[in-house]
C-alpha cells in the first residue's frame, strides 16, 4: 500500500518541496554571507596614515576605490585563481548530479527524434535517475546535503562553489516544471515541445559547462546570474 501511495503522490510533492526548500537554502546562504565591513574615516585617525595607505588604498583621507580582489579582506584566499587542484576536480563534478538528474524529462522530445542521444542519456544519466526512482525523496535529500555541505569551510571554496551552483540550477528548474504542472494536457504540442527542448538546452548547457570546467581544472564560473549567485552564497572564506 506505501509503495502505490508514494508512486502516486510523490509527483505531486515533490515540485512543493523543493519550493519550500529552496527558501530555505536562500535564507540559510544570505545569513551565511556577511560582508567585510568598509573602513570608515574615524578609523584612519586611529593608527598611522602609511599603514592605511598600504591596507586599504587611502590617499588624503579618502579611500581608493579598488576591485575587492586587491583589498587584503580575506576574501577568496582559497582557489583565488579559479583552479582546481586535482583531487578538487572530480568532487567539483559530483554536485552536478542533482540538476541531471531533475532536468533529465526536459529531453524526452529530443531523445525521441535523436536515439543515440537517448542512448548516451541512459548511459550516463540513467543510474542516477533510477535511483532517484527507486529510493523516495533521494532528490530531495541530495538537495538538502549540498545546502548543508556548500557551508562547510573544511571544503575547498571551489568544491562549495560548484555545490551551490549546482543548487541554483536545479531551483531554476522548479519554476518550468511548476509551469509544465499547471498546464492543461491539451496544450498544442508545437509549443509545448519547443519550450521543453529550450529548457533543456539550457540546463545541459550550464551542466556540462561546468562539469568539463571542473574536469580541466577552472572553476565554472561563467554562467550568467548563477554563477555571481553562487559566489555570494559561498561567502567570503
Amino acid at each position: 500500500l506505501w509503495k502505490s501511495w508514494i508512486r502516486y503522490y510523490l509527483p505531486k510533492m515533490r515540485s512543493l518541496h523543493f519550493l519550500i526548500i529552496t527558501l530555505g537554502a536562500i535564507v540559510w546562504s544570505a545569513a551565511g554571507f556577511v560582508p567585510t565591513r568598509v573602513p570608515l574615516r574615524n578609523d584612519f585617525l586611529s593608527t598611522s596614515t602609511s599603514s592605511h595607505i598600504r591596507e586599504f588604498g587611502v590617499h588624503q583621507g579618502k579611500a581608493i576605490n579598488r576591485p575587492p580582489s586587491v583589498l587584503k579582506m580575506g576574501m577568496f584566499d582559497q582557489d583565488d585563481d579559479g583552479d582546481l587542484n586535482l583531487s578538487d576536480r572530480f568532487l567539483s563534478c559530483l554536485p552536478y548530479v542533482l540538476p541531471l538528474t531533475d532536468g533529465d524529462q526536459f529531453g524526452r522530445f529530443i531523445f525521441m527524434r535523436i536515439p543515440p542521444l537517448k542512448v548516451l542519456d541512459q548511459i550516463l544519466v540513467g543510474p542516477f535517475v533510477q535511483l532517484d526512482h527507486s529510493i523516495p525523496f533521494f532528490g530531495f535529500g541530495l538537495f538538502l546535503a549540498l545546502v548543508f555541505l556548500s557551508r562547510d569551510t573544511s571544503l575547498s571554496r571551489g568544491v562549495r562553489f560548484n555545490m551551490q551552483q549546482a543548487i541554483l540550477i536545479d531551483i531554476a528548474l522548479i519554476f518550468p516544471d511548476l509551469i509544465g504542472s499547471a498546464m492543461s494536457k491539451n496544450t498544442p504540442l508545437y509549443l509545448v515541445e519547443p519550450a521543453t527542448n529550450f529548457i533543456f538546452y539550457c540546463y545541459a548547457a550550464a551542466c556540462g559547462y561546468s562539469i568539463v570546467s571542473n574536469l580541466a581544472g577552472k572553476t565554472p564560473r561563467g554562467i550568467p546570474i548563477i554563477s555571481d549567485a553562487a559566489e555570494q552564497a559561498v561567502g567570503p572564506f
